[in-house]
């Protein structure tokens, strides 16, 4: 099975450090907030269409896209 192993010195890398080990919870936050544009759509507002879709070409620039995680 492969693994990968991040290292950091610290407190050098602390800022560098502290955006490894948030990723996660930020892509999630993301997940999160992509979600309830989705239902204000769907259910209530059709106008937060253009905040989702700039959501989406924001982190289509930084290549970051929801349907690839597993």
């Amino acid at each position: 099975m492969p693994e990968a192993t991040l290292k950091f010195n610290l407190p050098e890398e602390q800022s560098e450090y502290y955006l490894a080990t948030k990723g996660f919870d930020s892509f999630y936050s993301l997940w999160d907030f992509d979600q309830w544009l989705r239902n204000e759509i769907k259910y209530q507002d059709k106008e937060y269409q253009e905040i989702r879709d700039k959501l989406h070409e924001i982190m289509g620039e930084r290549k970051v896209n929801f349907d690839e995680v597993p």
